[in-house]
Order: structure tokens, then C-alpha cells, then sequence
């Protein structure tokens, strides 16, 4: 009999291969074909880098690791000042409007926009920890429906904050404004009110394709907006001469444009699995999705706003207008400067959260230190060039000489916050965001610039008369202050500890594996669904309802027959003839609607093969145990809770395939009665344990278990000598140790425990001598380290074996001590003598020869 044996394969790879094969073979089984589907990316490596200890290797690992930052961060720098430059260049219009203009711009765009941009940019950057870590541990799925959580936290966040620009006129003259600033920048802001509601779409889906490392769309985008936004700009001030209004015109439209790209991108289909519709799920567990937000959106404002800050002090001095517009000029500047750091630090986000999300803690660290050296060759470039052609840039911006003039003072001022900016978000914004540390960050934000830096420079600028140089300069004080603090705690953090510790961060509270877990029961029932639909209207084709098909009554009455094939036949009855075909031996009865098998089959006493994979049935007649010389079930694609207790009856099966079903338990004596059974697939169940019983399944070779809530293995596993394929891989937070005696599997050579929570392998896990394929993917695994199990088999193998003897040595020793301090030297050494004869004997299954008795943590779970 032909058979798909889809299911049969062990899936001893990757965690993304394992997650792609099982959904192929899930729609070959439900017959609706399957999808291809790649995940190319370059974000993530497939192994830990090694550790880097003379100046050969780093420059090795730098040139690598410069190349994997650039080819992200060259199109996020262009991305980035593409976008930048839209707010930028409405603002050097400006400046040749008037100098209250570009100073009412200024403030709309620091202090309005300003502060909005950072609550809605901080909360995008959720996306930036979920998505990067679950893209980087493969949970691409997961991707749309965190996009489609922020779009709707966003966006309410967004109606909340369009009454800041209603009332923008009245608030700015509240906290000290020019009256003339002040209604200038209200009516401006009431223009802009499109844009917030931009910034809503626009911030997560640049978050959600950024993680996936589709860094060209964006830079594409962002380009060819760019391009409109300056033609349309010079054409309505040029041209129509439409002013203020003209420029919110065109940068409102600017910026939907970009949106609009970006979400037909994302609908068109080329992210794959990442985005697969609109879902009710995107409302589920926001409150937990909120605090991660707002962790974000607290730690990024709080650096937004402090240069908003220093805008909204230069508007309290004398001459506000000239200082407003000079400091503006230098935030432009200062911010186009910015965009390459920026750029840079989009991608080491990118890389850190995608190397922990991978278990891959050198190489997160080592892509941080790449990254601070790169920001700070090109900070120091860009502030070379400032303070060489600080005489003739400023004309570029602004008619007014006495606010050209005032930019020429502030001209090293700028060249050094250049400097210092370039180095200090890679330290808070990227990197605390990769690696999940927004709480820290934030509090470290306050402490730096508003316990210490605002007054500071408060008190340069205001009591001691330096004016905006000496504002500028006390707040610069609290950022550098912050830069060192943020370097200390990187350099002090235990990185390992940091892989293995963010499932216990706020991203476990959101990314949860069983939220993996239930994505893929909704996957399998939603295409059970549609399967059935498409039956259904099949069948209300066809005359004769649920009678029995004559061509099959023909078939079945013929007799003699050895073997029979009524596959994809849409048959919802079989007749109870069907026992009168007593010389037949294979039976194929898959990719029907049969919701029962007649009783009668027990009537087929010669059947060795049958399959009845993909059809509907809910349970099995127990006259199924009087087929005696069945040798090959498949029952698998059904709709089964329960296998007959009469199946142990089958002595003579060897193959049984009762994968993808509802089932919750085997049957108690299933391995008291199958001896002969040498092949057993129950994944995709929702099995919590498996019977004592199936200990004694001595021919037992090959054992797949994965994707269901197995908590645990019987103490008695090992007496599965003849087992050399056993795959537990997703049972996700259910299984979380192995006991010692797996290592009694002689004959195993592929092991697959992947997507657990299994953080110690057993001492004795040496022992597997035989064992060749070895995944541990996705485990927080203390014990062995992960650069020994990305040594495979072989390696953990070594390690667990030199574990185990440092582990009897120190038993030995202990005996010996304890011998001498109750008999003496002489019996001491007897003692110790004894002690290793016993560690001989015992074969290694038990700690230092100790007596006491194992306790079974998996039978207290039974019970």
C-alpha cells in the first residue's frame, strides 16, 4: 500500500525547518497543497561566533560583522534621512519665509510634533523586541498579529493626542511662548493633525518589515517620497506662493504616501507567513502588549524631549525669535548628522534582538561593539566638515544674518553633540530595545538629563547669562553623564545570562510559547474547516446524499480481491459487506468524509495494511482488536480523542500512525499488548503524558511525540533499547526535564527535544554512545553551554562525560574524607576503594554510588 509518510520523517533540524515541514505536510494531509515558503535572512548566524582572543580574530569577526551592519544600516541611513529630511526641508522653506516662521515651525515641529512623535515612535518600537526576537527564534507568524496590536494601540493613542494640536496656541502661550510664536505655531499645528494619524500605520509597519531585514523596500519608499515631497514643496511656495499652508499640504501628503506604500507591500504577500490577514487575535492580550509600549515609549521620549527642551528654553531668552531659529537650524543639522547613526543603530538592533532571539549572546555583544566604532568614525567625519565650512553653510538656511551669525557660534557646540550623539543611542535607543532593557534605560534617561542635566544647563544659560550656548551646554553634560553610565552596564553584563534570561522579561508576558502553540491548533482547525467546506459543496453536486456509492458496493461484493483503493472517493458510509472481503490484505481508505468504520471490518481477518488517514472519524469500533494480522494503521488526519482499549489486541501491528487527531491519552496497556510495534507517530495531539506501558515496547525503534503537551517521560524509558529515533521537539513550556535513564537508549542516533524548556541535560546523557543528531534548538539550556552544543552530538557528549567524572571525583574524595574522620586512614582508604568498585558496578546510573532512591517527578505528575 502507498503511504505518506510526511509525518514520518524525524524532524531533527532547525526550528524553522521543523515549523515549515509540519505545515507542508498538514496541507498535503488535508489535501488544500501547501505554500512554499522562505525565509531568507542575513540577520541572524547560524552558529555563535568564537571567542575573540587575540587582534587577528577581531579583525576577522569585524570585517564580518561590518559587512552584515552595513548592507542593514546602508539603506536604514538612507531610509532614515529620506524621512528625516521631509520635516527638514519644510522648515528651510520656511526660513525664507520670515524668521517667525521658521520659528513657528520650529516650535510646532520640536514641541508639538515633538512630543507626540516621541510617545507614538517609542510605542512602535515594541515591534522592535517582539518582532526582532520572534523572527530571530522563528516564530515568523507572530509578526502580523503584533503589527496589527500596535496599529490599534496606535492609533487610539493617536485620536488621544490630536487634542494636543487643537490646542497647541493656547498651550504654548500657558508654558511661556511669544504670543506671536505661539499662534503662528497653533495654526500650523492644526494643519498637521494628518500626520499623527500617519505616524500610527507608519511606525509599526516600518518596525515589522525592519525586523525581517526588508531594509530596500523602505529605503525605496522613503526615497521616492522624498523626491515628491522637495518638487511639490518648491512648486507651492515657488510657484503658488501658498505659505504656511502649502507646506503642511505637502508634508502631510508626504508622509501618507509613505504609509500607504508600506501597508500595500505588506498586503501584496511578498512577507510570507509573516503577514497572513487581518485577525481577532490582534485584540488579544493587549494590556500586556500596552506595558511593553509604553516601556519603549518612555525611555525614547524621555531622550526626544530633552531636546525638544532645549528648544522650549531658547523661546524663553531675549530676542526669542533669532535663538529659536538659530538652535533650530542646528537641530536640523544635528539631526540629518543623526540619520547615519540612526541608520547604524536600526541594524544593530536589528542584529542584537535577532542574535539573542537565536541563543547567540558573543555575537549580539560583539555587533554592538562594531556598531559604536562605526557611529563614532562617521560622528567625528560629519563634525570635520561642519567646523571647516562653519562660515558658509548657515546660508543655506535662513536671509536673516544675525541668526547666520548666531549659528556660526554654535557651530563647535554642534560639531561635539554631533559626536556624542552618534555613540549615545546605539548605547540606549537600539540596543536596550534589541535586548528588551527599556525599564533600566529609562531610569537611567531620568536620572542623566533631568535630575542632572536640565538643571544644569538651566543654570548656565539663565542664572549665569551664557544664553543658548550655556543651556546647550549643561544638557550636553547630562548626555554625556548617561553615555558612561550605559557603557558601564554593557560592559558588566553577563550576556549568556541575558540570552538565557529574557523568556523571564516582558517579552515572555507577550511572546509566549503556548501562544505558538494555540496559533498552530487555530491554523490546523481553520483548514479543517475549509477542507470541509469544499467537501461539502462537492458532495451537494453529486446525487445520493450519505447512500453508499454502487461503484463501491460493486467494488466490495466483487470478492477474492487482494487489495482495494477507495481514496478520495468523498465517501461518508461504508457498507457492512465491507467483512465479507475476507482474503483482502491492504485496504486504502484515506481522504474521504467517513465519520465511523462499520463493525463488521473486524470481519477482514487477513488485513495487514490500513489506511483511513484524512477523513472524520471520532472514534474507532472495538472489534478493531480482532484484526490479528494488521501490521500498518493510519489513522492519522482525523478527528479521534480516543484509541479502543481493544487496539492492544493487534499483536502483529509494527506501524502505527495516529499523528494529527485530538487525542489526550493512550490507551493504559498499549504497550503491554503491542510487543511487535516498531514505528508509533502520535504527534499533533494533545497528549500530556505518555502510558507506563509503552516502556515495554521492546522493538520500538522509532518514537514521534513532538508538538503536543507532554510533560514529562516515564522513569522506565530507558528499557526502550531497540528506540533510535525519538522526537519530543514543541512541547514547548510542558516539558521541561529528561530523566537520567534516557541514557539507557543504547540505540539511539537522533534526538529531538527543540522548543521545550529543558534548562539540564542528565549526567549520565554520555552514555548515548550511538547517538549521531542531536537539537536542543530553542531550550534555555544551562547545562552544557551552547558552545558546546553547537558542537552537536559528538561535543555534548564530551562535555556531559568530563561533567560526569569531575562529579564522581569530588563523590570520591568526600567518602574518602568522611571515612578518615570516622575510622581512620587505613579503613578511610578501604572506604574509598569500596566507593569506586560501587561506582563500577552501578554502571554510572547513579551519583557517586549514592543509595537513595530517585524520586519520579513524572508519576507525581500522574498522580
Amino acid at each position: 500500500m502507498e503511504k505518506d509518510n510526511s509525518f514520518m520523517d524525524p524532524f531533527l533540524t532547525s526550528t524553522e525547518e521543523l515549523d515549515q515541514a509540519t505545515q507542508k505536510a498538514l496541507m498535503n494531509y488535508l489535501g488544500v497543497g501547501s505554500r512554499a515558503s522562505s525565509l531568507v535572512s542575513f540577520s541572524s548566524t547560524a552558529v555563535d561566533i568564537p571567542p575573540i582572543s587575540n587582534v587577528k580574530d577581531f579583525t576577522r569577526e569585524f570585517r564580518i560583522e561590518s559587512r552584515k551592519l552595513w548592507k542593514l544600516a546602508g539603506p536604514a541611513i538612507f531610509t532614515s534621512m529620506a524621512q528625516f529630511s521631509l520635516g527638514a526641508i519644510t522648515q528651510v522653506f520656511a526660513g525664507h519665509i520670515s524668521t517667525i516662521a521658521l520659528a513657528a515651525v520650529s516650535i510646532e515641529n520640536s514641541v508639538i510634533a515633538g512630543f507626540s512623535f516621541g510617545i507614538m515612535l517609542g510605542m512602535g518600537s515594541a515591534l522592535e523586541t517582539l518582532c526582532g526576537q520572534a523572527f530571530g527564534a522563528g516564530k515568523v507568524s507572530l509578526l502580523g498579529v503584533y503589527l496589527q496590536r500596535s496599529w490599534v494601540i496606535l492609533t487610539v493613542t493617536a485620536i488621544i493626542l490630536s487634542l494636543l494640536y487643537i490646542f497647541a496656541a493656547p498651550i504654548l502661550t500657558f508654558i511661556g511662548q511669544t504670543a506671536a510664536i505661539s499662534a503662528m505655531a497653533g495654526i500650523f499645528s492644526i494643519y498637521m493633525i494628518p500626520q499623527i494619524f500617519a505616524y500610527a500605520i507608519n511606525f509599526p509597519s516600518a518596525k515589522f518589515l525592519q525586523s525581517q531585514s526588508k531594509i530596500m523596500v523602505m529605503a525605496a519608499i522613503s526615497g521616492v517620497a522624498l523626491v515628491i515631497h522637495t518638487l511639490l514643496t518648491w512648486l507651492v511656495m515657488s510657484k503658488f506662493h501658498w505659505g504656511l499652508p502649502g507646506l503642511a499640504f505637502v508634508l502631510n501628503t508626504s508622509w501618507w504616501f509613505i504609509v500607504v506604500a508600506q501597508v500595500v507591500y505588506i498586503f501584496s504577500g511578498t512577507c510570507g507567513e509573516a503577514w497572513s490577514g487581518f485577525t481577532w487575535e490582534a485584540f488579544h492580550n493587549l494590556w500586556g502588549f500596552i506595558k511593553l509600549s509604553l516601556a519603549s515609549a518612555v525611555m525614547l521620549c524621555l531622550e526626544i524631549w530633552y531636546f525638544m527642551a532645549l528648544v522650549l528654553f531658547a523661546g524663553y531668552l531675549k530676542n526669542a525669535e533669532v535663538s529659536v531659529a538659530a538652535l533650530s537650524i542646528c537641530m536640523n543639522i544635528l539631526g540629518w548628522a543623526a540619520m547615519v547613526s540612526v541608520g547604524i543603530n536600526a541594524a544593530v538592533s536589528v542584529r542584537v534582538s535577532n542574535e539573542l532571539g537565536a541563543s547567540h549572546p558573543r555575537a549580539a555583544k560583539f555587533s554592538l561593539v562594531v556598531a559604536v566604532i562605526l557611529s563614532s568614525v562617521m560622528g567625528m567625519a560629519i563634525a570635520a566638515v561642519l567646523l571647516i565650512f562653519r562660515d558658509e553653510y548657515p546660508v543655506l538656511f535662513v536671509e536673516d544674518e544675525v541668526v547666520r551669525n548666531v549659528v556660526r557660534e554654535l557651530t563647535p557646540m554642534l560639531a561635539f553633540c554631533i559626536v556624542i550623539n552618534n555613540v549615545q543611542p546605539v548605547l540606549s535607543g537600539r540596543v536596550a530595545v534589541g535586548a528588551g532593557w527599556q525599564a533600566v534605560v529609562a531610569y537611567v534617561n531620568i536620572a542623566c538629563y533631568y535630575l542632572f542635566g536640565v538643571p544644569f544647563g538651566l543654570l548656565l544659560g539663565f542664572k549665569l547669562e551664557y544664553g543658548v550656548m550655556g543651556i546647550w551646554w549643561g544638557m550636553m553634560t547630562g548626555t554625556f553623564v548617561q553615555s558612561i553610565v550605559l557603557t558601564w552596564m554593557i560592559c558588566k553584563t553577563n550576556w549568556d545570562k541575558e540570552d538565557a534570561a529574557k523568556e523571564e522579561q516582558i517579552y515572555v508576558t507577550v511572546v509566549k510559547l503556548e501562544e505558538v502553540h494555540e496559533g498552530y491548533e487555530k491554523q490546523l482547525r481553520d483548514l479543517e474547516e475549509k477542507l470541509s467546506e469544499v467537501y461539502d459543496s462537492a458532495v451537494e453536486s453529486l446525487d445520493g446524499g450519505d447512500e453508499v456509492n454502487e461503484e463501491v458496493l460493486e467494488i466490495l461484493n466483487g470478492g477474492g480481491v487482494e487489495r482495494i483503493d477507495l481514496s478520495d472517493r468523498r465517501l461518508k458510509l461504508l457498507p457492512e459487506a465491507l467483512g465479507n472481503n475476507v482474503s483482502l490484505v491492504s485496504l486504502n481508505l484515506s481522504r474521504n468524509d467517513l465519520k465511523l468504520l462499520p463493525d463488521t471490518i473486524s470481519g477482514l481477518e487477513k488485513l495487514e495494511e490500513l489506511d483511513v488517514s484524512s477523513n472524520l472519524l471520532e472514534s474507532l469500533p472495538d472489534s478493531f482488536g480482532l484484526l490479528l494480522n494488521l501490521r500498518v494503521l493510519n489513522v492519522s488526519g482525523n478527528k479521534l480523542t480516543y484509541l479502543p482499549e481493544s487496539i492492544t489486541q493487534c499483536r502483529s501491528l509494527v506501524e502505527l500512525d495516529a499523528s494529527f487527531n485530538n487525542l489526550a491519552s493512550l490507551p493504559a496497556n498499549i504497550g503491554y499488548g503491542l510487543l511487535n510495534l516498531e514505528r508509533l507517530s502520535i504527534h499533533l495531539n494533545k497528549l500530556r503524558f505518555f502510558p507506563n506501558s509503552i516502556c515495554e515496547m521492546r522493538s520500538l525503534r522509532y518514537l514521534d511525540a513532538h508538538m503536543n503537551e507532554i510533560h514529562g517521560l516515564p522513569i522506565a524509558i530507558g528499557r526502550l533499547t531497540s528506540l533510535e529515533v525519538l522526537n519530543l521537539s514543541s512541547n514547548f513550556s510542558d516539558l521541561t526535564e529528561l530523566p537520567d535513564t534516557i541514557s539507557d537508549l543504547a540505540n539511539l542516533k537522533e534526538l529531538d527535544v527543540s522548543n521545550n524548556q529543558i534548562r539540564v541535560l542528565p549526567d549520565s546523557f554520555f552514555r548515548l554512545e550511538k547517538l549521531e543528531k542531536l537539537n536542543l534548538d530553542q531550550n534555555p539550556l544551562e547545562f552544557p553551554p551552547q558552545e558546546m552544543v553547537n558542537q552537536g552530538a559528538e561535543g555534548v557528549r564530551e562535555y556531559m562525560r568530563k561533567r560526569w567524572e569531575e562529579m564522581v571525583e569530588e563523590e570520591q574524595m568526600r567518602s574518602v574524607i568522611e571515612a578518615e574522620k570516622q575510622q581512620g586512614g587505613v579503613t578511610g582508604w578501604l572506604s574509598w576503594g569500596s566507593s569506586i568498585v560501587s561506582n563500577l558496578l552501578s554502571g554510572g546510573t547513579q551519583s557517586g554510588g549514592a543509595n537513595k532512591p530517585k524520586e519520579d517527578s513524572y508519576m507525581d505528575q500522574l498522580l
